[in-house]
């Protein structure tokens, strides 16, 4: 890619690595994984020098109806704008929507900083105490007053001009606790009239006290936006407060915990799969892949990799939306970091060499993403269907030994062109043996990836060790 770290940078097609001709990267690569939506960190104007910025993530906003200027190829002209727009228009071009990651919950006007709201009307627009110190569940130094007339109209006449003028898809709202429920209602509603696919989700929780009554797990309930399952998260992979909290995948662990996501938390904080995002990593906290290996550092090398696999499986066959981290479908690694918001690229870039060296967990989730998209089993849009069509074994009576998980999925009441599907989930260090319901059933997919069928089993299968195997 030519224009490295800049918005151009994702509009060049054709580029790949350099040293390995036939490893596709940048856009290409996005379309060759087969997802199709992307999630792009904050590109909001935010606190730097555009000029020669030390390395942010783009969570202390400044301007927030002008793209950041850092990322473009010039500052003093139109670039920005007509940039931001080319990056869009590219995705779209390759079927791939665009989601904005925005901040509005606290701004960059800290410490005294005085830039536009303090400007336009001191202490208005933030939540002040009765001391006169500001809120701070932001934890960045100050809370955004959401719950002001101005306010909620200005976040809502922002968000719109971002669909009408930039047209992005969607909006990954940042720290969504701390923006009062009201406005996010109204925030919805308004982006849905005027763009109705428009997908909207967020972080439900704060990052300190609040006075507010902001976005929790279970506050979506049937209002058309959807919340991150940290419930699943770290049922399978362990607490990301901790890395010897193990998980589902390192110590068969969690198992209620892992079967109450795999059914779109119906039974927990959703009226709908739809309202839950399903994910083990994200840009917050480890990668997956440092998460296994600093939890587990005598681990073989092949059971790790296994680990890594299997949450990914169980994250694109649950009832919901999966999320995945950038780079973690060829086992990204930031060296450990864990908070690198403000590190520079040698931690936080794609090294794309890594495609080349994991190629087998890269084919791996491209297949769980082709079988996700083929099959809509896996997608139930409400909560009933699940119910109907998603049964695990102990509710039909078939014999399944815990830790191990598995359950049949209606395919045909589900709109599916399988019949039936099987998901057996293996979480333990030795091969399983299986009972399989009545019937013959084709492999589709095994921990190598999609399977071409053919062979017909019945009775039993025997499941290798920390794997999931899907059959119809």
């Amino acid at each position: 890619v030519k224009n490295k770290g800049k918005y151009l940078g994702l509009t060049e097609t054709g580029a790949v690595h350099p040293g390995f001709g036939g490893i596709k990267t940048g856009i290409d690569h996005l379309s060759e994984l087969g997802v199709n939506a992307v999630h792009i960190m904050p590109f909001q104007d935010f606190e730097n020098d555009e000029s020669s910025p030390t390395y942010n993530w783009g969570y202390m906003p400044v301007n927030f109806n002008s793209p950041e200027g850092w990322y473009a190829t010039g500052l003093y002209k139109n670039e920005r704008v007509r940039e931001t727009k080319a990056m869009i228009d590219a995705l779209h071009k390759k079927g791939i929507k665009v989601i904005m990651d925005v901040v509005y919950n606290h701004t960059a006007e800290t410490g005294g900083k005085v830039f536009n709201f303090d400007a336009l009307a001191k202490n208005y627009y933030y939540r002040v105490k009765d001391d006169g110190t500001y809120w701070n569940g932001s934890g960045c130094g100050n809370e955004f007053k959401s719950e002001s007339p101005m306010g909620r109209k200005f976040i809502i006449d922002s968000l719109l001009r971002w669909v009408n003028e930039y047209k992005v898809d969607g909006f990954r709202f940042d720290l969504m606790g701390l923006i009062d429920v009201e406005t996010v209602f109204a925030l919805v509603k308004r982006l849905k009239e005027a763009k109705p696919d428009i997908l909207i989700y967020g972080e439900p929780w704060t990052s300190g006290d609040t006075p507010v009554k902001g976005v929790r797990k279970g506050t979506q309930k049937s209002k058309g936006f959807s919340v991150f399952n940290d419930n699943l998260r770290d049922a399978l992979k362990g607490s990301v407060f901790k890395v010897a909290d193990l998980g589902y995948v390192q110590a068969a662990v969690n198992r209620d915990a892992v079967m109450r996501g795999i059914k779109g938390a119906i039974d927990e904080f959703t009226d709908s799969p739809l309202e839950a995002l399903n994910y083990v990593s994200c840009h917050d906290n480890h990668t997956l892949w440092d998460r296994i290996s600093l939890s587990l550092k005598d681990e073989p090398l092949e059971n790790r990799v296994r680990m890594d696999k299997l949450a990914q499986a169980v994250v694109l066959t649950s009832q919901g939306i999966p999320f995945l981290h950038s780079g973690e479908e060829f086992l990204r690694t930031k060296k450990g970091e864990e908070n690198s918001y403000n590190l520079p690229d040698e931690i936080n870039k794609i090294d794309w060499t890594l495609k080349k060296s994991n190629n087998g967990v890269f084919t791996f989730y491209r297949d769980l993403i082709a079988l996700r998209k083929a099959h809509p089993a896996f997608r139930m849009k409400t909560a009933q269907t699940v119910r109907d069509n998603l049964k695990f074994y102990e509710d039909l009576g078939l014999p399944v030994a815990a830790p191990n998980i598995a359950y049949v999925l209606k395919g045909a009441e589900a709109g599916d062109s399988w019949d039936r599907i099987v998901v057996l989930i293996n979480p333990q260090k030795t091969a399983q043996k299986f009972a399989l319901p009545v019937g013959g059933y084709e492999k589709a997919l095994d921990e190598n990836g999609a399977c071409a069928g053919g062979r017909k089993f019945s009775g039993f299968i025997d499941v290798p060790a920390l794997s999931m195997m899907v059959l119809h």
